[in-house]
């Protein structure tokens, strides 16, 4: 009876370290945890400050840079425009000419696009009233002028990603 009871005795004392030793991992292993959670929290407020960054200096060219987006998007038509009606055989001889002004048109108008939210609301004004003003439709009338046919696909603006 007597080792009966003293290996109980023994047995529980393993028991009871066994159960120390989990309850001492359990907590190292919760305090690592802890303390990769705060490295991992650290690179990733150092990666969103660098993005912000970087997007913070996109947005201030976009909205001050020499009159901004919006300024030169009206001055990409305007140049069309200029051409069209001060030497409109150039975009004859030079029919390249109309679909490459149309292509850095429409990029600036993509640009725009994807950038609106960040844009100053005296830029995003004039690029509306540049819309509502029929100020866009100017490369299909110098594609009518020039006797081009305007280009087959036409890019649309990228919608923001979400």
């Amino acid at each position: 009876m007597v080792s009966a009871l003293i290996t109980a005795l023994a047995l529980m004392m393993f028991l009871c370290l066994l159960l120390g030793w989990a309850c001492y991992r359990l907590i190292t292993d919760r305090e690592k945890s802890k303390q990769h959670e705060a490295s991992w929290r650290k690179e990733w407020m150092d990666e969103k400050k660098e993005v912000d960054r970087y997007l913070s200096g996109v947005l201030r060219v976009l909205n001050s840079n020499v009159g901004g987006i919006s300024k030169r998007i009206s001055e990409s038509a305007e140049i069309a425009e200029a051409i069209q009606s001060q030497a409109p055989d150039l975009f004859k001889r030079c029919d390249g000419l109309a679909y490459w002004l149309h292509a850095n048109d429409q990029f600036l108008v993509s640009l725009y696009a994807v950038a609106e939210e960040g844009i100053d609301c005296d830029h995003r004004r004039r690029v509306h009233e540049m819309k509502t003003t029929g100020e866009r439709e100017v490369f299909g009338r110098i594609y009518e002028g020039a006797g081009l046919s305007p280009p087959s696909l036409r890019i649309e603006p990228c919608q923001p990603i979400s």
